[in-house]
């Protein structure tokens, strides 16, 4: 999962966090925002009204063919065991995936890579991340092959993004690949889940956004992640494409602090 990078402003970083880290309630936020500035645009209420109405009525359409309700849908993972933590990465292999394995490993604490097909298929070093995942006992699981919105695919795309991505995985990483699959963005369709359920594979989604794709030292990311921590939460990092410095020095100092609260960061 990626997102824009935020410009500075904080009425923009407020939302960039909202957004990317809950849309369900962003979304009617956004909508109610725009009515808003239609109807003052236009210095009407019947065009506040029907602004609001309007998007509201798509808002409902799409929020209808799609799986927003996670809380309700068993199949969907969101949650571990209290008091477990279970650490995930998305959208590698990238430059630092190799350095974040490593700083794991010091700790010796596994998590799951959920890998992108093309992304492996570009990474120069696979057999020595191999060995660093396999020597920290982590697992990967499949994040698609192009890391497309499944919101404007059809079935036939759908299940290849996500039966080729598997196939490559189990070639390229046999003894650690885990049937588990994590829709980018978080975006999923009813179709997506009887694909996955078809493959044999398990859906799991998140329960605390690092946000770490946002501006912001390692501190601020911290910080962020020290408000919202509880047991049981599956915590969403990224490693891929560029950029992750940030995601890397902000491990270095959670790691040791995590560790002293006495939470369980292991692979459920």
């Amino acid at each position: 999962m990626v997102g824009p990078d935020s410009i500075g402003s904080p009425g923009l970083r407020f939302f960039q966090e909202q957004l990317y880290g809950q849309p369900e309630r962003a979304v009617p936020g956004l909508i109610l925002t725009l009515a808003a500035l239609i109807g003052l645009g236009a210095r009407s209420w019947p065009a506040f009204l029907a602004s609001l109405l309007l998007f509201g009525g798509i808002w409902r359409y799409w929020s209808a063919r799609l799986v927003i309700d996670d809380l309700s849908l068993g199949h969907i993972r969101l949650r571990v065991a209290e008091p477990e933590i279970w650490l995930t990465f998305d959208d590698g292999p990238g430059p630092e995936t190799l350095l974040i394995v490593e700083e794991l490993n010091r700790h010796g604490v596994a998590a799951t890579f959920f890998f992108i097909g093309e992304q492996v298929e570009r990474f120069p070093n696979l057999e020595e991340l191999r060995c660093a995942l396999r020597s920290g006992n982590h697992t990967v699981a499949n994040h698609s092959f192009t890391h497309p919105s499944f919101l404007a695919l059809d079935e036939r795309q759908t299940e290849w993004e996500i039966r080729r991505t598997q196939e490559l995985l189990e070639r390229e990483f046999p003894s650690l690949t885990v049937p588990m699959f994590r829709p980018p963005f978080g975006y999923r369709k009813a179709e997506t889940l009887e694909i996955c359920e078809k493959l044999n594979l398990e859906v799991v989604g998140w329960s605390l956004n690092s946000l770490d794709f946002l501006d912001g030292s390692a501190s601020a990311l911290w910080e962020r992640l020290e408000r919202c921590l509880e047991g049981g939460v599956i915590i969403l990092f990224h490693d891929g494409r560029s950029g992750r410095r940030r995601t890397l020095d902000a491990l270095r100092l959670w790691l040791p602090e995590l560790q002293g609260k006495g939470f369980d960061l292991h692979l459920p």
